[in-house]
Formats: structure tokens, C-alpha cells, sequence
């Protein structure tokens, strides 16, 4: 997931293909059904993406925002 914050790249570029842009399908059925989410607090639903994902959260070329909900750490 470099691709978000390659170094050279105009904001607002697109600088990778098409299928990297894209959710897959796999992770989408995650969430598919799961309208119970929508009633609890925030820190409270889990978290249902890949383990490659919650890693690219703490990468430091990809990261999350500084004042993130997750901050130190992604919830198991």
C-alpha cells in the first residue's frame, strides 16, 4: 500500500491501477448483513479487516492519521 503516499505523486493523483483502487470482495463480505454494527459504540465493534490490512495501519509508509481512534494500536 505504498502506493497511497508515494513520494513524487500530486495529491490527487491516481499513481496506481485500477484493482488496487477497489475493495475486494472478500472483505465486503465481512461486513455484508452486519447492520447490528450500526447500533453500537464505536470502540465496541470489532474489527473485521484482514490481518495484512490491521498491519498496514501501523506501517510507517501507509500509517493512519495522527489523531486516529486507534492510535497505538489496532483492537484485536
Amino acid at each position: 500500500m505504498y502506493w497511497l503516499t508515494e513520494p513524487g505523486v500530486s495529491a490527487g493523483e491516481r499513481n496506481a491501477p485500477v484493482d488496487q483502487a477497489r475493495v475486494l470482495l472478500p472483505i465486503l463480505e465481512r461486513y455484508e448483513d452486519r447492520w447490528d454494527l450500526l447500533h453500537i459504540d464505536e470502540p465496541d465493534a470489532p474489527v473485521l479487516l484482514p490481518l495484512a490490512d490491521r498491519e498496514f495501519a501501523a506501517d510507517v509508509g501507509v500509517g493512519l492519521p495522527e489523531d486516529h481512534v486507534w492510535g497505538d494500536s489496532v483492537p484485536a
